[in-house]
């Protein structure tokens, strides 16, 4: 087990961030799914959800571990020394940069307005508010993304591990069905929230008791969307000038690399070997990706290692 954990603190600490992200993600989507049985036992079990997520220990695991999952996430993609990689990593950091562009309304108009404006931001609610909207294919879209996402990660964090590789049909079955469950649960409920909203009396009492963001509610809402949103492209914006202020300062230094039976490159200094070997099309195999966790990248220096730096940390 120890294995899995190998890697610097940064490694380690984006695994057991990810970990906690991906937890939450799973319960919160089996919950989405029992609405395909009940919009009692669907409320019921949020209620339950909510003792863990919405207490002050919850709420700051929980809050931590996305802000800090993501930051990594970012510097990493920053500190990059190039951008080719496998087609399966280039995924998942895009599904990654995406994901708290399409979040972020689902948090400010369930998790804000509960805490700005007292709105009770059950299932019915939210459901309420977006279902037969482009909203609800958005967030559809962002569940799809948000559960492809944490499941590459699981899978190229674990797929070195022979109980992974036995129990890995299963487990593929598994990663099909929760999003499954979970859209059907919430078309199920959209449904029955949409024929109360139709009549008047039922959706008076909807409103009521959920108590209904007022126009003045949603305007508030909007800026703070607006001004995040800003917020985020900002960042993003930072993390591709960082990335390319590396890349020209890399660039003005160059190595040669002779590989036995192979080719010789020439690469800027600053990449690791197997980023110079992607870079150049020189085949290195890299179960993890260039994580530091499973070795398959190690090489032999045949000659000139005499003018190597001294491994770090």
């Amino acid at each position: 087990m120890s294995a899995l954990w190998r890697g610097n603190w940064a490694t380690r600490l984006r695994i057991a961030s990810g970990l906690v992200l991906f937890a939450f993600v799973l319960t919160h989507f089996l919950n989405i799914g029992l609405g395909l049985f009940s919009s009692d036992l669907m409320h019921r079990v949020q209620d339950w959800r909510q003792v863990v997520t919405r207490s002050l220990p919850g709420g700051l695991v929980l809050y931590a571990a996305l802000l800090v999952h993501a930051g990594l996430a970012l510097t990493r993609l920053a500190r990059r020394n190039t951008l080719k990689m496998p087609a399966w990593e280039a995924v998942q950091i895009a599904l990654g940069l995406v994901i708290p562009l399409l979040l972020l309304p689902h948090v400010i108009y369930t998790r804000a307005a509960h805490q700005l404006y007292a709105v009770d931001d059950s299932p019915a609610y939210l459901i309420g508010l977006i279902f037969g909207t482009p909203d609800a294919w958005l967030q559809s879209l962002l569940l799809l993304i948000v559960w492809t996402h944490g499941c590459m990660g699981l899978h190229f964090w674990l797929r070195g591990t022979a109980w992974w590789q036995r129990a890995n049909p299963v487990l593929t079955a598994l990663s099909v069905l929760v999003p499954g469950f979970a859209l059907t649960g919430f078309l199920t409920e959209g449904r029955r929230v949409a024929l109360a909203l139709a009549d008047a009396a039922q959706r008076a009492e909807l409103m009521g008791v959920v108590n209904w963001p007022d126009s003045a509610a949603f305007a508030g809402l909007a800026r703070i969307e607006t001004a995040l949103t800003v917020v985020l492209w900002m960042i993003l914006a930072l993390v591709a000038a960082v990335y390319l202020l590396r890349k020209l300062l890399i660039r003005r230094k160059s190595v040669r690399i002779h590989y036995v039976d192979g080719p010789a490159v020439t690469a800027p200094r600053g990449p690791t070997l197997l980023e110079m070997s992607r870079a150049n099309g020189v085949p290195h195999t890299s179960l993890c990706g260039g994580r530091g966790r499973c070795t398959t990248c190690r090489v032999v220096i045949e000659a000139g290692a005499d003018s190597l730096p001294p491994p770090d940390e």
